[in-house]
């Protein structure tokens, strides 16, 4: 009966394994896409649903848009047609995939108004493939009348079960903002008839709606910090440093870490902490905020005899915590790049850092907290019963489970491809703090295979995997 049931529910409840078949243009020629094989691989891995490209910056199947760009090795095959049919001779859901933020030369000459321009009227180029790519605005013809005769085609030929997008958001953040006649219409329309303001990278909270420049942060008040002016950039490949405020045994909450991965007696053996970004440039409100951290500028690394740090302290702020004085909020400001720098140079101090305060600002109720050697992530959801009512959205509270989705991202060069060797870790522990009158039922491991012992201590339920090859799904049922 569950198995019914689960049947009955529609596709985008019931399908949990997906694959994707990123084709390439010259795969439209004969012989180089096996739309067979791709078949039996998805049905000896049970894919359930799959995500195929059908159109966007390449068409995979006639097209009567004349505008929209087909694989040049295409000629009258529909390779999107012949993989769609054979998911569907073998039950596999179909989600066509789109890449709909930008066009071709061609294109870009018909309608050069439906294209990003920048401050200065000069388009905003997106890659150079066979000749240049240009990024559409997303509140031009483009986006609001072009793609969806693009999807209104594809929906009548084929009737997948859905789309994805590989950029639908169009230009992105970092490239900068639109000036088009759209986008400034746009933008007029949502603010009550206000002009597009001037782009100012990464200080927008220096600058109002208007694109005047405000005297101070918008948040300053929040933060406990007032802009001072400017921005001490890193110094190429010299280090810089954060420097303890207070001694040993005096340092607030965050900073009084047990054993790290780079300090086995914690923080309370150290001055200093790695840093080498980029410092904005602030000074205290004088509203109950404490500075524990302060910049050291770099010094020389070699020669030998320059090597040492000729200022050992400024007064210079690179971490701001503040508590309310109705002792129910916490505010932690990092004037210092600290989350860019881990991700390029995986410091473990720089990630021990943001936990510690991610944790100090949730006054460390963590639903969920995982523990054990390695670098393991972690995603964490709840599931309702089967079969779950329409308008389902289970929390811990009222959900029949809980899954925690762990992935070892253990291996020699952390956080780059490629992995060349899987590093299995070892036991990991898997706490879930339950609400009140809730109970764990039992615990099992999807790729392991069996249960997991589980450990009561007060309200956290902990579940114990014994290591992760490559990932592990722990699930957790509740009782009623």
């Amino acid at each position: 009966m569950a198995r019914e049931a689960q049947e009955q529910q529609p596709w985008y409840r019931r399908v949990m394994r997906w694959g994707q078949a990123n084709i390439r243009e010259i795969d439209a020629l004969p012989g180089h896409y096996d739309v067979g094989w791709w078949v039996e691989h998805w049905r000896r891995t049970r894919v359930q649903g799959v995500i195929v490209n059908a159109g966007g910056i390449v068409a995979f199947y006639p097209s009567a848009l004349e505008l929209h760009r087909r694989s040049p090795y295409l000629d009258d095959r529909d390779l999107f047609g012949e993989v769609t049919a054979a998911a569907r001779e073998n039950g596999i859901v179909v989600v066509a995939h789109m890449d709909s933020s930008r066009a071709n030369e061609r294109f870009y000459f018909e309608h050069p108004d439906w294209f990003t321009v920048d401050a200065a009227g000069q388009p905003y180029l997106a890659g150079d493939f066979d000749g240049p790519f240009y990024t559409a605005c997303i509140s031009g013809p483009y986006y609001r009348e072009y793609l969806p005769r693009v999807l209104r085609e594809i929906c009548e030929r084929y009737r997948p079960e859905g789309f994805s997008d590989n950029s639908w958001s169009g230009l992105s953040r970092s490239a900068g903002i639109c000036y088009c006649p759209n986008y400034r219409a746009a933008f007029a329309e949502y603010s009550g008839g206000q002009a597009l303001p001037p782009g100012r990278g990464g200080e927008t909270s220096l600058y109002d709606e208007s694109g005047d420049r405000r005297r101070d942060f918008g948040l300053a008040s929040l933060f406990g910090a007032h802009a001072a002016g400017g921005t001490l950039a890193a110094a190429g490949r010299e280090p810089s440093y954060f420097r303890f405020v207070d001694p040993p045994g005096e340092r607030p909450q965050p900073l009084a870490l047990g054993p790290t991965g780079a300090f086995t007696a914690g923080w309370e053996d150290t001055l200093h902490l790695p840093f080498g970004g980029d410092l904005t440039l602030t000074r205290p409100a004088g509203a109950g905020e404490r500075v524990p951290l302060t910049y050291v500028p770099p010094f020389p690394t070699h020669p030998p005899e320059f090597a040492y740090m000729k200022i050992e302290r400024t007064g210079l702020p690179c971490l701001y915590l503040r508590q309310e004085q109705s002792g129910q909020g916490r505010v932690a400001y990092l004037p210092a790049d600290v989350d860019r720098l881990y991700w390029r140079l995986s410091q473990p101090d720089h990630a021990e850092l943001l936990a510690a305060l991610v944790r100090w600002v949730a006054y460390d109720h963590l639903p969920v907290r995982v523990t054990g050697p390695g670098l393991v992530d972690v995603h964490a959801y709840t599931q309702a019963g089967s079969p779950p009512g329409p308008d389902a959205r289970p929390g811990v509270e009222t959900g029949a489970r809980v899954i925690v989705h762990l992935v070892n991202l253990t291996h020699a060069g952390t956080w780059k491809a490629p992995v060349d060797e899987l590093i299995r870790v070892g036991e990991q522990h898997v706490a879930l703090r339950l609400p009140q009158g809730r109970r764990a039922a039992g615990a099992r491991l999807l790729v392991a295979g069996g249960a997991a012992p589980l450990e009561m201590e007060d309200d956290t339920v902990i579940a114990v995997v014994p290591g992760i090859d490559d990932h592990e799904v722990v699930v957790v049922e509740l009782e009623d």
